[in-house]
């Protein structure tokens, strides 16, 4: 595991992390404006990238599979951004946002495979979109009664955003890919289904 603790313009760059009883990349209490590039991170039992209670992080490049969660963003992190990432074959979401965690981006990411949602809101804002391709996913975006900020597509037949907080109900979720996506398939350590995890 790559454990990041108040640490301040940090870099993880190139790095493999993978089969480890926790998470495989922690990004944690107060490690502000670090760059997470160019890391393979897969198989393990938790979350591959988890980012608790920190600020101004981008993430780049990376591609994390085979994980409980591929990147869980949370604990009041703020200003979270995820671009030109591979979040795949992970045994419940791509990509989960929740228990306040506020301006978190996500666009230019490759999210499939997962055997829950690409993208999962629980609690929290977030911006999702735009570029990112959803594929093959069991929903694409879960946004949850308690999530607020946008999703973004650039399909032709629906709209272009869709703000959460005028969604109807106790949550949505929109599943699917862009007509124009081609077809992606997951590394070859890609993990049985399973239950999706819960946090």
């Amino acid at each position: 595991m790559i454990l990041a603790v108040g640490c301040s313009n940090a870099t993880v760059r190139g790095n493999q992390s993978y089969a480890n009883a926790g998470h495989g990349i922690v990004v944690f209490e107060g490690s502000n404006d670090a760059t997470l590039s160019g890391n393979e991170v897969h198989d393990n039992k938790l979350s591959g990238i988890d980012v608790n209670n920190s600020l101004r992080l981008r993430l780049t490049g990376n591609v994390v599979y085979g994980n409980d969660i591929g990147l869980h963003v949370h604990g009041r992190s703020r200003s979270v951004t995820a671009d030109a990432n591979r979040l795949t074959a992970n045994r419940a979401d791509g990509l989960r946002v929740a228990t306040g965690a506020s301006a978190v981006t996500a666009s230019r990411n490759l999210i499939d495979f997962n055997h829950r949602a690409g993208v999962f809101v629980a609690e929290g804002t977030a911006r999702i979109g735009p570029a990112n391709r959803l594929l093959d996913n069991e929903m694409g975006v879960w946004l949850s009664s308690d999530a607020h900020g946008t999703a973004s597509w650039t399909t032709a037949s629906r709209p272009t955003s869709w703000t959460a907080s005028t969604w109807p109900g106790r949550g949505s979720a929109w599943s699917g890919a862009t007509p124009s996506a081609p077809t992606a398939r997951p590394p070859s350590r890609s993990p049985s289904r399973g239950a999706p995890g819960r946090s």
